[in-house]
C-alpha cells in the first residue's frame, strides 16, 4: 500500500458533491538549490557618507560607496576593490565611525631640490601613481606646491594632503590604524631632486568590529571582509561565524582578511585564528593596502564560477590587485612555509596578474594543538554549508507537517539518500552509494517527536597536483 493522500486544504467531512482539487507545492523543488554568494563588508566611513553607521545597506557601484560611506573612506575603497575583482559582487555595507580617542596616521613628504635638468616625480599613494613633470631649475617648493595640486586631483585617496614650503603633510581621512596600511613609495627621475617620506603620526585605536557583527547577526552572508586584520578583530570575526554557521543557526559564512606585511607576522596572525572559517591571504611587496586585498580576494570567492562550492580554488586571479616587484615576490620555500601555516599565498601569474595560489584556511591544528588538515582548503566548509542547506530545504519542504510514524521515518531517509546522490551526481560530494549504509534516521529515545539523523559527507576534493615520471629510452 502506499503511502496515504493527505489534503490539507479540502473539508474530507463534507457532504456537497462535487470535485475538488487542492495545490500542493511540497514537491516542486526536486533539484539542488541555488548558491548565491553575498558579501558583507565592514569598514569605517567618514562623516560625509550618508549611510548611519550599524546600518547594514546594499551597494550597487563605487559612486555609491562614495555616497553612503564618504569618498575616499576606506569602506569606499574596499567596494571599488571588490566590484573591480567580480563585477558581479552582491554587496552589503555595515559602516563604522571612527574612535573619537583615536589618532589619524599622518605622514610627511619632503622635497629638496632645485632640479639640475628635467625629468618626473611620481608619487605612488598605495597602488594610485600621482606624476608631475619638472624642468630644468625648479625649486623645491614649487614642486611640492605642483605635487601637491596634482594630489588634489584624485579624490578617491584616503588621505587629504595640504603643502608648506618644501614639504607635503599627508593626513589619513580616518583615526585608527588604517592609514597604517597605505604604502608612499616614489620614483624621481629629475636629477637634483630627492623626495623622503617619513611617518610623523601613527594611526591609533580602531572601532571595534564586534558592533558590526553584532548589529549583522540574523542575516546570513556567505562571505564577510573587513579593513582592519589585527588579531583581536580576526578573532571576533572567528567567533562570529562559529556561532552563525553552528547546528542551531545554519546560516553559512566564512570570512576573508588581507595582509602585505612581514611573512613571519602573517604566519603569527594565521596561527592566532586557527579557524577553518576564516582566511589570510597574503600578498607581499604590493602598493594595494591590505583592505584592498582582502575586499578583492573575498569578492573573487563569491565570482560565479566558485558558486559551485567543490570548484578548487587554486590560481584565483584577483583583478585590479597591484603586482608586486619580482625581489618581492614568494620563492617556493615561503610557498610551502605558508601553506602549512594557514595562509593563502599570493603570487603573480602571466600577464602580471595577481593570483591567489591555493586558497587555504587558517585552521591547521585541532583543540590538542595536534596538525588537522581536516579544513586545509578555504572551500571545504563550504561544501558541507552547501549539502547542509539542500537536505535541509528537502526536508523542510516534505516533511513540515509530517507524523512521526515508521513510515515517515523510512521517507525522512529516502528523501536525504536522494539528495545526497544529487550531490554526487554534481560532483560536490563522492561515494554516495558506497556509503548509503551510513545514513541513519532514529527516533530520538528523549524526545518521541524528534528525529535524529546522520548522513556521510565525502566531499570532492579539488585537484591540487600530478606527480609522473617520464623514462628516458635510447
Amino acid at each position: 500500500m502506499g503511502d496515504p493522500i493527505t489534503c490539507t486544504e479540502l473539508q474530507t467531512s463534507s457532504r456537497k458533491p462535487g470535485t475538488y482539487i487542492e495545490l500542493c507545492t511540497k514537491n516542486a523543488v526536486r533539484g539542488l538549490p541555488g548558491n548565491p554568494q553575498h558579501l558583507l563588508i565592514i569598514a569605517q566611513k567618514t562623516s560625509a557618507g550618508s549611510l548611519a553607521a550599524l546600518t547594514p545597506a546594499q551597494v550597487y557601484s563605487s559612486d555609491e560607496a562614495a555616497a553612503q560611506a564618504g569618498r575616499g573612506s576606506a569602506a569606499h575603497a574596499m567596494v571599488r576593490a571588490a566590484i573591480a575583482a567580480n563585477r558581479y559582487a552582491d554587496l552589503t555595507l555595515c559602516l563604522l565611525d571612527d574612535m573619537a580617542a583615536g589618532a589619524a596616521t599622518v605622514k610627511t613628504i619632503t622635497i629638496t631640490g632645485p632640479a639640475t635638468g628635467p625629468g618626473e616625480v611620481r608619487l605612488f599613494i598605495g597602488a594610485q601613481r600621482i606624476a608631475i613633470a619638472i624642468a630644468n631649475g625648479d625649486a623645491q617648493n614649487s614642486i611640492a606646491t605642483a605635487l601637491n595640486a596634482e594630489i588634489a586631483k584624485y579624490a578617491d585617496l584616503l588621505y587629504t594632503t595640504a603643502a608648506a614650503a618644501n614639504v607635503i603633510t599627508a593626513t589619513c581621512r580616518h583615526k585608527g590604524t588604517v592609514g597604517n596600511q597605505v604604502d608612499f613609495t616614489y620614483e624621481v627621475t629629475a636629477p637634483g631632486v630627492a623626495v623622503a617620506v617619513a611617518v610623523t603620526t601613527p594611526g591609533a585605536t580602531d572601532p571595534d568590529i564586534q558592533d558590526a557583527l553584532d548589529a549583522v547577526m540574523g542575516e546570513t552572508y556567505e562571505l564577510i571582509t573587513t579593513h582592519l586584520n589585527d588579531a583581536a578583530g580576526a578573532q571576533a570575526l572567528r567567533d562570529h561565524l562559529d556561532t552563525v554557521s553552528n547546528g542551531m543557526e545554519m546560516r553559512a559564512g566564512r570570512g576573508v582578511l588581507g595582509y602585505d606585511g612581514l611573512l613571519a607576522d602573517a604566519v603569527t596572525l594565521a596561527d592566532a585564528v586557527n579557524g577553518g572559517r576564516v582566511a589570510l591571504c597574503y600578498l607581499r611587496g604590493t602598493r594595494s593596502p591590505a583592505y584592498e586585498i582582502a575586499a578583492g580576494c573575498a569578492a573573487a570567492e563569491g565570482a560565479p564560477e566558485f558558486e559551485d562550492p567543490a570548484v578548487p580554488r587554486r590560481e584565483m586571479v584577483v583583478k585590479g590587485l597591484h603586482a608586486p616587484a619580482i625581489a618581492a615576490r614568494l620563492s617556493d620555500a615561503e610557498l610551502h612555509t605558508l601553506l602549512y601555516s594557514g595562509v593563502a599565498p599570493m603570487v603573480v601569474g602571466p600577464g602580471e596578474t595577481v593570483q591567489i595560489k591555493r586558497f587555504v584556511s587558517t585552521y591547521t591544528v585541532n583543540a590538542e594543538a595536534v596538525a588537522d588538515p581536516a579544513l586545509l582548503d578555504f572551500n571545504t566548509l563550504a561544501i558541507l554549508d552547501y549539502g547542509r542547506k539542500a537536505i535541509r530545504q528537502r526536508l523542510s519542504s516534505v516533511f513540515g507537517r509530517s507524523k512521526a510514524t515508521a513510515r515517515t521515518r523510512a521517507n525522512v531517509r529516502s528523501e536525504i539518500y536522494a539528495t545526497a546522490l544529487k550531490l554526487d551526481e554534481a560532483e560536490i560530494w563522492e561515494n554516495v552509494e558506497a556509503n548509503k549504509d551510513g545514513i541513519v534516521v532514529i527516533v530520538d529515545p528523549n524526545e518521541p517527536t524528534r528525529f535524529r539523523f546522520r548522513c556521510p559527507a565525502d566531499v570532492v576534493n579539488g585537484l591540487m597536483q600530478i606527480f609522473g615520471v617520464i623514462d628516458m629510452i635510447l
